[in-house]
This record gives C-alpha cells, structure tokens and sequence, in this order.
C-alpha cells in the first residue's frame, strides 16, 4: 500500500442557498489535491458559467446516451433538470489521491453511497431553513416559481440529513470552512483510508 495516496471521494449535500459552493472553495485554497467532481446537465448555462469547468452542458439525448452506457456515478432530476456524475473521472482522481468532491442533491448522494460505501458523505445547511430563503431571493437568478421548487425540495431533503456521516452548519463562514477542512483532514488520516478500498465502487 502506498501510504502517500489519501484518494476519498466526498459527497456534500445541502439547500439551495446553503452557501456549499462557496465553503468548498475556500477549503480547497488549504487542502492540496481537492477538487469539484464536474457533473453533466441538463440545464442551460447561467451567464457566470463555462461548459466543462462549471458543468458539462449536454442535451437530454447525450444524457440519456450517457445513462444507457452505464457511465454515470450517479444521476438525477432536480427542479425539472438532469444531473449526473461521470464515473471515469471520478475513479481517475482517487487513483491519483485526491479528494474529489460531488456537490450533489440527496437523491443522487444516496445512490453514490449505495455504490460507493466507502464514500464520506457531509451535508451543509444554514441553521434557519429562512436564511437558504434568504440567500437563494439575493441570488437573483432564478423564478419565483424556480425558487418555490427548491424551498420544497430542500424541505424534503432535510429529512435525509441522518443518512451524511457529518452536518456543517453555515452560520458563521469561517467556522463551516474551518469544520469542513477538519473533516477532510480526519479522513485523510484514517489508517482504513487505502486506494483499492476507495476504488471499489
């Protein structure tokens, strides 16, 4: 065993609104070798966003195709769009050691968990269900009808919180990175934490 390779595949979960992109972020500036999973969709673009480093930006056709070859981690459909990881990439990164993270809702983190049990699995959420509210209506991106749908899906999801190995609450931001860090840190150090165990999803 190569005791220098600390590959882990993290799942992180939470609200819209929730601020999850923005925590992990900052912890990747700390943490070498952590990096977003980049997901297929089937939404369109928002102005900010560039297709293969936000996500990939496929038709419902090249989706289907990618489910019918069984090269998705994972998929599922959130607010009347598709979302799935690529496998192949996924595999490659923990074969390299690094800690590659999917910023997934709960039905697509399950299925990962389910296929993947040795994957860490972390669910990030404000407190106040208000304050996801809050952030999604300061976002300005989205319908009022968009918004509604994700308020009810996050309502849902909340029930799911005790299938995650961690809760990070995001109140204060520096104390969720500071939490968030210390969970990649743990499992880092994990003697179990080998790449064949990794890699057997």
């Amino acid at each position: 065993m190569d005791l220098s390779k600390t590959g882990l595949i993290m799942v992180i979960s939470g609200p819209s609104g929730a601020g999850k992109t923005t925590v992990i972020t900052d912890v990747m500036k700390t943490i070498p070798g952590m990096k977003f999973s980049v997901s297929a969709t089937t939404r369109p673009p928002r102005y900010h966003e560039a297709d293969g480093i936000s996500y990939y930006f496929i038709s419902q056709t090249d989706f289907d195709e990618l489910i019918e070859k069984d090269e998705l981690l994972e998929w599922a459909e959130y607010a009347g769009n598709r979302y799935g990881t690529p496998i192949a990439p996924v595999l490659q990164s923990i074969k390299n050691g690094e800690v590659i993270v999917l910023d997934i809702d709960v039905q697509g983190a399950l299925a990962v968990k389910q296929r993947c049990p040795d994957a860490i699995m972390v669910f990030i959420s404000p407190s106040d269900p208000a304050e996801s509210e809050r952030r999604l209506r300061y976002r300005n991106t989205e319908s009022e009808d968009k918004i509604l749908a994700r308020l009810e899906i996050a309502r849902k999801e909340s029930a799911y919180i005790g299938e995650y190995d961690y809760l990070v609450i995001n109140d204060i931001f520096s104390e969720a990175v500071r939490c968030l860090s210390s969970i990649v840190i743990a499992e880092q150090c994990k003697i179990k934490k080998n790449i064949s165990e990794a890699t057997q999803c």
